[in-house]
């Protein structure tokens, strides 16, 4: 469990970086837009166009990191109610059914990523699988980390009980 936790470090570091990269081109990107469009009067598609799909890129990598940290939004008011054994029982429950929609969600992103490799963007002229692969490897990251959820609240299992 040592070995995985610390691959899990490394790719959320990777993950950390890869954003804060997104995020600058992102920044760039729009920079560049905005000062060709108010001071020389014209604008580019592609621009835009990249800005949206890093835009895209960075939430579902975001939120995969979102989810290894333990940030993203919930409600926790009646969890914190609950004894520690009924509250790690309630959140393995949530974790399992959270992983119902991310199969879907993994398994239509597959599909859409392999019925648009054909079709090319507009402004960048780029395969459409390309921004798409967001959903698919966004989602693979969010249901491995959502396995790391459950495995840390199984041990948190064993712990109370001991």
């Amino acid at each position: 469990m040592a070995h995985l936790k610390k691959f899990l470090d490394g790719l959320e570091g990777i993950l950390k970086v890869l954003m804060a990269v997104l995020l600058m081109v992102m920044t760039l990107t729009i920079f560049y837009q905005v000062v060709l469009r108010y001071v020389f009067h014209h604008s580019n598609i592609w621009a835009e166009e990249l800005t949206r799909f890093l835009f895209v890129w960075v939430s579902f990598l975001g939120s995969a990191v979102a989810i290894r940290r333990n940030r993203h939004l919930k409600v926790e008011f009646f969890l914190d109610l609950l004894k520690p054994k009924a509250r790690s029982i309630i959140q393995i429950c949530m974790y399992l059914g959270s992983l119902v929609f991310l199969y879907v969600l993994l398994k239509n992103g597959i599909s859409l990523v392999s019925k648009t490799t054909h079709n090319v963007s507009t402004g960048l002229q780029i395969p459409m699988s390309i921004p798409y692969s967001a959903i698919v490897i966004g989602t693979g990251l969010i249901i491995l980390f959502v396995f790391e959820m459950i495995g840390e609240e199984i041990n948190n299992l064993r712990t109370i009980d001991e």
